[in-house]
């Protein structure tokens, strides 16, 4: 996989602010779809970046590291995360904090 550099603007220049382009790719997906929550895989394919690349930790942005943006984004209050019960087991989904939600605390 293909590392993705963005290049940053001069106000960040002069803050010195550190860009996350994981974290707004995430962020960014997430808000499209508001009214839905998604599993790991469906974010990693979401954010444009190779399943397969991503689950066995190559390129990068393995797995490991959307886990870690994900729960970053929730302790910031983006992301709301629930395990939701499956047929086997649970699996960990995720969702963007509404704006009307946000904006209220």
């Amino acid at each position: 996989m293909e590392c993705v550099r963005t290049p940053i603007d001069i106000v960040d220049w002069n803050l010195g602010k550190k860009v996350y382009p994981l974290k707004e790719k995430i962020l960014s997906f997430l808000m499209k779809s508001p009214d839905k929550a998604f599993d790991i895989k469906e974010i990693v394919e979401g954010t444009g970046y190779p399943i397969q690349e991503a689950l066995q930790g190559y390129g990068d942005a393995p797995e490991w590291q959307f886990r870690r943006t994900l729960e970053t984004l929730m302790e910031e209050g983006f992301v709301e995360i629930r395990a939701i019960k499956k047929s086997i087991g649970e699996e960990l989904y995720y969702r963007a904090v509404s704006v009307d939600k946000k904006t209220r605390e």
